[in-house]
Formats: structure tokens, sequence, C-alpha cells
């Protein structure tokens, strides 16, 4: 498309070359030529942008899926226990235990309690 409006603009310049137009009115046909050319290649961008959001996001889920079919189900014990090494490093309490795995565990179902948090005094 480009090559098309340059090849108008050099025509444009020979023109000029030879007299044949007023040099004002070759400039005003040059810059409107431009503005058009700008224009059209705006909007090409845009619709090339608007295709390459869609195509980012459709090729960012199929990873997604992928990725989610490589998981080891266990890999969240894993996250769990390293953010609990980080909140005891910065001194935070920990939000979950996690009891160590034997393989005689599989199939054995441990009794989960939980215990009701006293409610915070209030500040008068």
């Amino acid at each position: 498309m480009n090559d098309g409006f340059e090849q108008t603009l050099r025509g444009l310049k020979e023109l000029g070359q030879l007299k044949l137009i007023p040099k004002d009115s070759l400039r005003s046909i040059v810059v409107e030529i431009e503005e058009v050319r700008t224009g059209a290649n705006a909007d090409f961008a845009e619709q090339i942008s608007e295709r390459e959001r869609a195509e980012h996001t459709r090729f960012g889920r199929e990873r997604r899926a992928y990725e989610k079919r490589l998981e080891d189900p266990d890999d969240i014990y894993i996250a769990v226990q390293q953010r609990e090494e980080q909140r005891k490093k910065t001194g935070l309490a920990p939000r979950a235990f996690i009891r160590r795995w034997s393989p005689e565990d599989d199939g054995i179902s441990v009794p989960v309690t939980m215990r009701k948090l006293a409610p915070k005094a209030r500040k008068p």
C-alpha cells in the first residue's frame, strides 16, 4: 500500500521539478496524500493490533491449558510450604500446617479440627 503512495509522491516531485504545478499547490497535494497514507496505515495497524491481541489471548489460554495438563496435583503442597517458609522468615504466623507424608498415609483419612479464634477486644 505504501509503495503506491510513494510512487504517487515521486510523480508529483517530478511534476514539481518540471514546474508544471505551482509550488504551493504541489505542497498542499503532498500534505493531503501523506494525511491519507498515514490515516490508512493507522487503520491497518489498528486492525492488525486487534487481531494480534485476540491471538495473544487465544495462545495464552492454550499455553496455560497445556501447562495445567503437565502439573502435578501435589505441587500445591510445595507452593504452600514455600509460602509458609516466607511467612516464617518475615515473622508472620503460619496459616497452614502440612503434615509429613509417608506411603502408609495413602487411603487414611486424618481428622481435621478447626478452632475458633477468640474475637479481638474492641477499643472503647
